[in-house]
């Protein structure tokens, strides 16, 4: 793992395909199973080269998870670890400029960083710049978000702002993969 700027970016290569996100993932039930939520992102959107992830709480194991999820989808992670709020935006600049992310991701709903004033801070910035938000529960979707992903009753429900989807040209596959179901709200 190539470390990038102190503490708060790393990158990891995989060939010619780049994913960077920032996805808030609910703290209970789904929470580390990455490698489908990545699924999810990429039917939602085939060409998705990049995604940054957010998360001020993020350990080293989660990090090396979300590292392995992306390998498996042929996908980079870019990681963004704020320490305090002033932090957010400068990853998120860098991870725009230098990387070119597709779709944020905020893994932990308990991180109150990026749950709250990162939520705000990366909803008001990102939709602008065409990316999407991956978060943890379906209230988000109506401030902005694009998707949540849920285990419900042992099946994965992703719950999809229509209208979002619609400006960001994100796919809802009527016909997903088995086992995965896509909720328009």
């Amino acid at each position: 793992m190539k470390k990038l700027h102190s503490s708060w970016t790393q990158t990891v290569s995989c060939g010619f395909a780049v994913l960077v996100v920032a996805v808030l993932l609910q703290s209970s039930g789904f929470a580390q199973n990455y490698g489908q939520q990545i699924a999810v992102m990429k039917m939602m959107n085939p060409n998705l080269k990049s995604v940054g992830v957010f998360g001020s709480a993020l350990t080293d194991k989660n990090v090396q998870d979300l590292t392995r999820a992306g390998l498996g989808q042929g996908v980079q992670i870019v990681i963004g670890r704020p320490k305090d709020a002033r932090e957010i935006s400068s990853i998120y600049k860098k991870m725009v400029s230098e990387k070119s992310i597709q779709l944020i991701w905020i893994p932990d709903a308990s991180d109150q960083l990026m749950v709250g004033v990162g939520f705000e801070f990366l909803r008001s910035n990102a939709l602008p710049d065409k990316i999407g938000l991956i978060v943890p529960n379906t209230s988000m979707l109506a401030s902005g978000a694009l998707c949540t992903v849920q285990l419900e009753g042992g099946k994965l429900t992703a719950y999809v702002n229509s209208q979002v989807a619609g400006l960001l040209g994100a796919n809802t596959p009527s016909d997903p993969a088995s086992g995965i179901a896509f909720v328009a709200k």
